[in-house]
């Protein structure tokens, strides 16, 4: 796969979460004892943590260092 494909790739996947901010805006339901906006943007922050991850190990050979 090429590399700026799959780039584009995570960009528009760590961007998709964006469009449900508005419907999660709400105080009920809890998830995990959190209402449900500070669940979402913390799944929401999990999710660009490990896209990260992954672009770092797919190009790895060029990190500084």
């Amino acid at each position: 796969m090429n590399k700026k494909l799959f780039y584009a790739i995570i960009l528009v996947l760590a961007y998709i979460p964006l469009l449900g901010l508005p419907f999660s805006n709400r105080v009920e339901p809890e998830i995990l004892g959190m209402p449900l906006l500070w669940f979402y943007c913390l799944a929401w922050f999990l999710e660009i943590f490990a896209l990260m991850v992954v672009a770092y190990y797919v190009d790895k050979k060029h990190v500084w260092g």
